[in-house]
């Protein structure tokens, strides 16, 4: 998963600013807030710790213009988390990918401002071994929306500060393998504050 995480960044860099004549893409930082009580209860239960609200993810993103108005483009992003309490271990990732419509609201000679919405997947890869050992996934179609604020910095760069609401519906646990039993349905709704560097035209430009 995290060499698709490494794939998708460079696509985004590289790739998407040829797809339109007002392109731009690159790496994006975030952090997510979710809330993962029924999972932190679950893991208690083995002896690990609990899993705080907010995690940080990495990955890219990008968009080319359909319009002067209207960008049509994606995010893509995910986030490791790893507890070790004697000899048991449990890691999860959490994955994201969304296909983005904006539609910009503000455009100045250096800063533009954005709706978007978006739809996609969300999923969390967990494994646990040691004394107990399962391997779970939790996989679900996700729908966003949120602001995005672009600043170019340079002729061919921006600074992007943004939010999106993530809403992710609540499901069961699928179990891949193991002999330990899923953890409770939960969902993987929550505010993902990121920012991120842009390369390409557009944005910011009127």
């Amino acid at each position: 998963m995290k060499k698709l995480l490494i794939i998708s960044s460079i696509m985004f860099l590289f790739v998407t600013p040829a797809l339109a004549e007002y392109g731009s893409g690159g790496p994006i930082m975030l952090m997510s807030f979710n809330n993962y009580d029924p999972l932190s209860s679950y893991l208690q239960g083995y002896g690990f710790d609990a899993i705080e609200t907010n995690m940080g993810s990495w990955g890219g993103a990008g968009s080319g213009f359909l319009n002067d108005t209207t960008a049509l483009g994606g995010i893509f992003y995910g986030g490791l988390y790893t507890s070790f309490e004697d000899e048991n271990q449990v890691n999860f990732r959490k994955l994201l990918g969304v296909i983005t419509i904006e539609t910009y609201l503000l455009k100045k000679s250096r800063l533009t401002g954005s709706a978007i919405i978006g739809f996609g997947v969300g999923a969390i890869n967990m494994a646990m071994s040691g004394a107990n050992n399962g391997h779970f996934l939790l996989l679900n179609t996700a729908l966003c929306g949120g602001l995005s604020f672009k600043i170019r910095v340079m002729d061919v760069s921006m600074l992007e500060l943004f939010a999106l609401y993530m809403y992710i519906p609540e499901t069961d646990w699928s179990t891949l393998s193991g002999d330990a039993s899923a953890p409770s349905r939960m969902s993987l709704s929550g505010l993902e504050v990121g920012i991120g560097l842009r390369f390409g035209g557009g944005g910011g430009q009127e």
